[in-house]
């Protein structure tokens, strides 16, 4: 078989062809390795009431559960307000969504359902709240995870 010189037309094509392949199989594996190491991360994540439950307050429950509102006696703004509970006592338990009277009142398995006069909130949230409370209520990333009462 007799090699022919490739053109200089045909040498850039053949680059810029292999140098796209390269590229697409990079970007093609590094998408799998991004994907399968976010959903480590998250499968691992500690839930935080700063960062992954307070949002989901802020945009269903302070309307009516701030410290300005207080509705029931209950803000739910920040920790300490929510391990003061509310008029009825304390809301949360913690490692036990099941026990937590805030927990079934979001899950609408007690009344009053919340929030009020609504669906309830997506499931996807609802399970960052039971996650949270299961995990014993942390705070930040750094807090320590709180006891159940015996």
């Amino acid at each position: 078989m007799k090699l022919r010189p490739i053109s200089t037309n045909n040498l850039a094509a053949l680059q810029m062809f292999s140098s796209l392949n390269c590229l697409a199989i990079l970007c093609a594996l590094s998408g799998s390795v991004v994907n399968s190491s976010s959903a480590n991360a998250a499968a691992g994540e500690k839930i935080t009431f700063v960062d992954h439950v307070q949002p989901i307050f802020r945009e269903h429950c302070y309307i009516c559960h701030d410290a300005d509102g207080k509705s029931g006696g209950l803000a739910i703004d920040n920790m300490a307000a929510i391990m003061a509970g509310g008029a009825g006592g304390e809301v949360v338990e913690p490692g036990s969504a099941d026990g937590s009277r805030l927990f079934n009142v979001i899950a609408h398995t007690d009344s009053p359902k919340m929030p009020p006069d609504s669906d309830k909130i997506p499931a996807a949230q609802i399970e960052v709240i039971r996650k949270w409370i299961d995990g014993g209520l942390l705070e930040t990333s750094s807090s320590v995870a709180k006891l159940p009462k015996k």
